[in-house]
């Protein structure tokens, strides 16, 4: 009934029509505008990063996964205006953090460092790593450790043709040093020679500093390690890549030595566990491919011994499936087992 009194009124009324029509038109606008701020508001709430992200590196601080997050937190703070925190935990190589990172939430906010040979060697290394590497997205790689065949300055290995010949001549009398099973130095000691078709003996050191002290002491006849400069008592003889390095041009490949390819190249890359949003992987590839181009990024890297790393999301998965690939095989062949 009051409808129908408010049609008539308006039926003889113009003015009140055009004033119906205009509120109804104002109700509209509100209710749009009102819809509008929500979804305004929660799409505000949800840009990421909102607070602090915490980034789980694996291993006791120093090393180089330990400096290669703290170089791109710094990057990644000034960018996205919150605080990377890098949190060390240590332990089995890697894979309690691991372990710790894919049981955690989705949501961005826990990222793991993780290397080739978390991510790929410990598969195979140990019998019961307590993570699966599919559970994780590959966001960016950040750096890889170009490896070099190296000898002690005082040796009387010239070139690695002198290295290999002794070493056909008199099997299993080489030996090369590493900071244990399993690592980048031992298994990448075990690829070259897998390649080139020679033996050697692994002596273990506790540590990158009492494994240096004994190459350059000369007490040992090689070892493969990254490429670093200006190293006076160590003496380069190849590197393990496909090409020569800018800072050490006049020392070849493996390849140009007159020997098969080897690349024993390591990585350094983020990741998060599988099932965080698309938009923060993204968000995070993107801000770190940047990064790689700033000096302030790529110069304390480079004197470390550390490539920047090219390519985003896409091409680091195609780097992990390389990786696979190359040494997956070689470790059933050589059928490591860690406790």
């Amino acid at each position: 009934m009051k409808d129908e009194l408010m049609n008539d009124q308006v039926k003889g009324n113009p003015a009140a029509g055009a004033a119906v029509k205009w509120g109804h038109r104002r109700a509209r606008t509100g209710i749009f505008a009102a819809a509008l701020f929500a979804a305004t508001g929660v799409l505000a709430q949800s840009v990421y990063p909102t607070k602090p992200v915490r980034v789980i590196v694996p291993f006791a601080p120093g090393g180089a996964n330990d400096l290669v997050i703290r170089v791109f937190g710094e990057r990644l703070q000034k960018d996205l205006g919150q605080p990377f925190v890098v949190e060390n935990r240590p332990g089995a190589n890697g894979n309690i953090a691991a372990a710790s990172v894919e049981r955690g939430a989705a949501d961005g906010y826990t990222l793991l460092m993780g290397n080739l040979g978390l991510m790929v060697h410990n598969q195979l290394l140990y019998p019961k790593p307590g993570f699966e590497p599919a559970n994780f997205v590959p966001v960016s790689c950040m750096v890889e450790a170009v490896m070099a065949l190296k000898v002690p300055a005082t040796s009387t290995f010239q070139s690695t043709a002198d290295l290999v010949g002794f070493a056909r001549v008199n099997p299993g009398k080489l030996n090369y040093a590493s900071v244990g099973v399993g690592s980048a130095m031992h298994l990448g000691a075990e690829l070259m020679m897998n390649r080139l078709g020679i033996t050697g003996v692994q002596i273990p050191y506790n540590g990158g500093g009492p494994m240096a002290a004994a190459v350059m002491g000369g007490n040992v006849d090689f070892v493969v390690d990254p490429l670093t400069y200006g190293d006076s008592k160590v003496r380069p003889l190849a590197v393990l890549d496909s090409k020569r390095k800018a800072g050490l041009p006049s020392v070849p490949t493996i390849e140009e030595a007159g020997f098969p390819a080897v690349n024993a190249n390591s990585w350094i890359g983020l990741f998060a566990p599988k099932g965080t949003p698309e938009a923060a992987v993204s968000l995070l590839a993107n801000r770190i491919s940047a990064a790689l181009a700033q000096g302030a990024v790529r110069d304390p890297l480079i004197k470390a011994g550390l490539q920047p790393c090219q390519g985003g999301q896409a091409e680091f998965s195609a780097r992990i499936h390389a990786s696979e690939q190359l040494w997956v095989p070689l470790l059933r062949q050589l059928n490591l087992r860690l406790d």
